[in-house]
């Protein structure tokens, strides 16, 4: 009985300086006027300490991740984004129509939301607003990468949007990989190409990388997207873990709201990006 009352007041004491910290970011966000680095840090330190306290998964179920790319351009799929609750993270588009709506929505839906950040291609193609190119100076860079992130409430980190010729850049990278560790944020590899500097360089800031698994829905047929999650399970029992990322579509929302039941049943765990993290970390260290 002492050892449960004991740990209970220790929760209590930690529940209690996490709500202390929000307090602080919230009244920083709202009333603080002076210049933007802080009122950024403001804004990202209350997005970050409003997810609930709880300690990292340590079951020994095989683990999934589910992103959603390419949200933001409209809210045809919302009530069925809406049905897949925090079983996903929303990886938005910067800039776009409903960039903040879907970055707000996460409040009440309790996904994760990361930026799903547009860099330059291989073919030339032009990923959407908010891009950023080998050819820009730092500082532009900079100044666009943080206006991206501004433009998405609540982000936790970002993903990279197209990019294959950008993650491809070692000093590109380097400059926003550099910018991500300041803000303790976190960094999903969409491994567009083979080719991707990404790990490397994260490695060398000594900042973990986390990498994209299996593409849900290249072919945007529902038998095709059944034949993916189950190469996302093969992986996952095999490894422990695995991340799948879809896209902001009709037929990938709709199976995924049938499979992850299923998925459930057979013994998968469902987790959070943020948990994610954590679980990769832990497997590489052993």
């Amino acid at each position: 009985m002492a050892r449960s009352k004991k740990s209970k007041k220790k929760t209590t004491f930690f529940s209690g300086l996490k709500l202390g910290a929000v307090a602080l970011g919230a009244v920083l966000l709202i009333s603080f006027k002076g210049p933007e680095p802080l009122k950024r840090f403001a804004g990202n330190l209350f997005s970050r300490l409003r997810a609930p306290l709880s300690a990292p998964s340590v079951s020994k179920k095989p683990k999934l991740v589910f992103i959603i790319d390419d949200i933001g351009y409209h809210l045809n799929y919302e009530k069925e984004l809406r049905d897949l609750g925090d079983d996903v993270v929303y990886a938005v588009l910067p800039m776009l129509p409903y960039s903040k709506h879907f970055g707000l929505l996460s409040e009440k839906t309790h996904a994760e939301v990361i930026l799903h950040l547009p860099l330059e291609t291989v073919d030339g193609t032009v990923p959407g607003r908010g891009l950023i190119t080998r050819q820009m100076p730092e500082s532009q860079i900079l100044e666009v990468l943080r206006t991206n992130l501004d433009s998405v409430p609540h982000h936790l980190g970002a993903n990279n949007h197209m990019g294959s010729l950008g993650t491809s850049d070692p000093a590109l990278m380097r400059v926003i990989l550099k910018e991500f560790k300041k803000q303790n944020l976190l960094f999903l590899d969409s491994y567009t190409t083979p080719n991707t500097v990404i790990p490397a360089v994260g490695k060398e800031l000594g900042m973990q990388i986390m990498k994209r698994d299996v593409f849900l829905d290249n072919v945007d047929e529902k038998p095709a997207i059944r034949e993916q999650i189950r190469k996302l399970k093969t992986i996952s029992k095999s490894r422990g873990y695995a991340i799948g990322i879809g896209h902001y579509r009709y037929n990938t929302l709709t199976e995924l709201k049938e499979q992850i039941p299923r998925l459930k049943a057979e013994g998968f765990e469902i987790i959070s990006l943020r948990q994610m993290s954590r679980v990769a970390k832990s497997k590489k260290s052993r």
